[in-house]
C-alpha cells in the first residue's frame, strides 16, 4: 500500500470517529457498546458502520465502497488507531488482503491472489511506509518459493527456491527498480548455468552453460522485441564455438558453421523466409566451396556441386527430385571429363555407366535391381555393342563372372563364388561353341575335380581329379551309358603310369595296362 492509501486509511478513520463522536459519548455514559451507520455518498445506501466499546472507542469500521450492500472493507482499532484491515478486492464476500499496522504505520501486507483461501503474498514495510521485502507463491502449492528486496520501495533483488530445498536457484538483479540480470543455477550446483540480461524489462543477451559442465557454451542475443538477433554456440561442447546463427525477423537467416574444429567457420547455410535455401563449404583456407547444396522452396536437396579431393575443381555433381537423388555424375581422374553417371529410381540406384579407362566411351555398365542379384556389371571393352565381361553381385560379394573370350558374343567361361567370394566352381568352352568343362575347387580355390561333355550329347563322359594342382587320375566312359569304362593314372609329374579298361561294361576291370 501507497503512503498516500495510508494516509487516507488514516483521515477516514478520523473522520468516521468525528462523525459518530456524540452517539459514542453518549453510549459510554450508559457504559453501552454503540454502533453507528452512515450513508456517506448519500445514495440512501448505508456505507459505513462503525463499531464502538463501552468507552466510546472506535474498535472496528466496515465500509461498502462499491454500494453493492455487502462490506468490502473492515478495519479493526486498539485505542482509536487502526491495527489491522480486512479487504474482499473481487467482491465474493471473502477477505483476500490483510493489512498490519504498528502505530498507524502499515508495516505488513498479505494476499490471496487465487483465491484459494490460502496466503501467496506477503509484503513488509520499512517505519517510513516503504515496501522492504515481499514473499510470494506463484504456483499455489502454499509454499512461497520466490523472496524479493527493495530499496527506495522499488525491486532490488529477486530470488526463487523452486523445489523447496532452501537454495535459491534464480536470482534476479534489479537496477532503478528495472531487472538486469538474472542468475539460475538449475542443478543446484553452486554454478550458474544461465545468465539473462535485461533491458527495459525484455531480455537481451542469455548465456547457458547446456551440459552442465561449468563453462557456457551458448550465448544468444535478443533484439527489442525479444527476438533472436544471433547465436553464438559450443555443438562439441569444448569450449570451441563453433557454429553461429544469424536472424532477420526472428527467423533464421544464415548459419555458420566450424565442422571440422580448426578454428574457421567454413561452413554457412542460407536461409529465406525459414526454410533452407543453399549451404555451402569451403576448404577453410581462403578457397573456392568443397560443397554446395541447393534446395528447393520445401527445404529439400534439389542439386549438389562437390569438389570431393579439395584440389580446387569441382569433380561430382548430384541432382534431386522431389528431395531423392535422380542422378550423380562424377570426374574420377580429375582431368576435366565426366567418367561415371549414376541413375536412381524412387532415390535408389538402378543404372551406372562408367568409363574406367578415360577414352571418353562408357564401356561399363552396372544394374542395381536385378530380379536376382543386387547389382550386375557389364563391360564391353571394344565398343561394339556386346559385353565380354559381365559380374554379378550379392550383398556387395561377387558371386557369378562370365567371359566372351574372343568377342564372339558367346560366353567362354562362368565363375562361381560363394558368399564369402570364394571360387568353387566354373565352366569353361574348349571346342569353341560349348560349356563343356565344369571345375570344381577347394577352400583354397585349387582344382580338384573337373568334368567334361566330350561329345556334345549334354553328358558328362570324362572325369578329372586333382591334388595340389596336380593331375591324378582321369576316368572316361567310352560306350555312352553314364559309368567309366577307362581308368588313366598319373605320376607327380603329370606322367601317366597306369590305365584300366571295363572291357565288356560291368563295372569291374578287365584289364590292367
Amino acid at each position: 500500500m501507497s503512503l498516500c492509501k495510508m494516509q487516507f486509511v488514516h483521515l477516514l478513520a478520523a473522520v468516521v470517529a468525528g462523525v459518530f463522536l456524540g452517539s459514542a459519548l453518549a453510549a459510554a455514559e450508559t457504559n453501552a457498546a454503540l454502533v453507528r451507520e452512515q450513508d456517506a455518498d448519500k445514495d440512501g445506501v448505508v456505507d459505513r458502520r462503525a463499531h464502538f466499546d463501552d468507552q466510546g472507542r472506535l474498535v472496528m469500521l466496515e465500509i461498502d465502497t462499491d454500494a453493492d450492500g455487502r462490506w468490502e472493507t473492515l478495519q479493526h482499532y486498539e485505542n482509536g488507531r487502526v491495527v489491522e484491515a480486512e479487504r474482499d478486492q473481487n467482491a465474493d464476500g471473502v477477505a483476500d488482503v490483510w493489512e498490519y499496522y504498528e502505530n498507524t504505520r502499515l508495516v505488513r501486507l498479505e494476499k490471496d491472489r487465487n483465491g484459494d483461501g490460502r496466503v501467496d503474498a506477503v509484503y513488509h514495510y520499512d517505519p517510513d511506509g516503504a515496501l522492504r521485502q515481499s514473499f510470494h507463491d506463484e504456483d499455489a502449492d502454499g509454499r512461497k518459493e520466490i523472496r524479493r528486496s527493495y530499496k527506495n520501495g522499488r525491486p532490488a533483488l529477486q530470488q526463487r527456491d523452486g523445489d523447496g530445498d532452501g537454495v535459491f536457484e534464480s536470482t534476479v538483479f534489479f537496477e532503478d527498480g528495472a531487472a538486469v540480470r538474472e542468475t539460475l543455477d538449475a542443478n543446484a550446483d553452486g554454478r550458474p548455468d544461465k545468465i539473462t540480461r535485461y533491458q527495459a524489462d525484455k531480455g537481451i543477451y542469455v548465456e547457458e552453460d547446456l551440459d552442465d559442465s561449468g563453462t557456457m557454451d551458448r550465448f544468444t542475443w535478443f533484439d527489442s522485441r525479444g527476438r533472436p538477433l544471433r547465436v553464438l554456440e559450443s555443438t562439441r561442447k569444448n569450449g570451441c564455438n563453433d557454429r553461429e546463427t544469424f536472424f532477420e525477423n526472428g527467423g533464421v537467416h544464415r548459419i555458420e558453421q566450424d565442422t571440422d574444429q580448426d578454428g574457421v567457420k567454413e561452413t554457412r547455410f542460407h536461409y529465406r523466409g525459414g526454410v533452407l535455401q543453399r549451404m555451402r563449404r569451403g576448404d577453410g583456407k581462403g578457397g573456392p566451396p568443397v560443397l554446395t547444396i541447393d534446395y528447393d522452396g520445401e527445404g529439400r536437396r534439389e542439386k549438389v556441386v562437390m569438389d570431393t579431393d579439395e584440389d580446387g575443381r569441382i569433380d561430382a555433381w548430384e541432382t534431386y527430385r522431389s528431395g531423392r537423388i535422380h542422378t550423380l555424375e562424377r570426374d574420377t581422374n580429375a582431368d576435366g571429363n565426366v567418367d561415371m553417371e549414376v541413375h536412381y529410381q524412387a532415390g535408389r540406384p538402378y543404372q551406372a555407366t562408367l568409363d574406367r579407362d578415360h577414352d571418353g566411351r562408357f564401356e561399363t555398365l552396372q544394374h542395381y535391381q536385378d530380379n536376382t542379384w543386387d547389382m550386375v556389371v557389364a563391360v564391353d571393352a571394344d565398343g561394339d555393342g556386346t559385353p565380354e565381361r559381365r559380374e554379378m553381385l550379392l550383398d556387395d560379394v561377387v558371386r557369378e563372372k562370365e567371359r566372351d573370350v574372343d568377342g564372339d558374343g558367346r560366353i567362354d567361361w562362368i565363375e562361381i563364388y560363394d558368399d564369402h567370394g570364394r571360387l568353387i566352381k566354373s565352366r569353361e568352352n574348349d571346342d569353341g561353341g560349348r560349356l563343356n568343362i565344369t571345375w570344381y575347387y577347394d577352400d583354397r580355390e585349387q582344382a580338384v575335380r573337373a568334368e567334361k561333355d566330350t561329345t556334345g550329347d549334354g553328358r558328362i563322359d570324362t572325369w578329372f581329379y586333382y591334388q595340389n594342382q596336380r593331375l591324378t587320375r582321369v576316368a572316361e566312359d567310352t560306350n555312352g551309358d553314364g559309368a567309366p569304362d577307362l581308368w588313366e593314372e598319373y605320376d607327380t609329374a603329370e606322367t601317366m603310369i597306369r590305365r584300366s579298361r571295363d572291357l565288356d561294361y560291368d563295372g569291374t576291370v578287365d584289364l590292367v595296362e
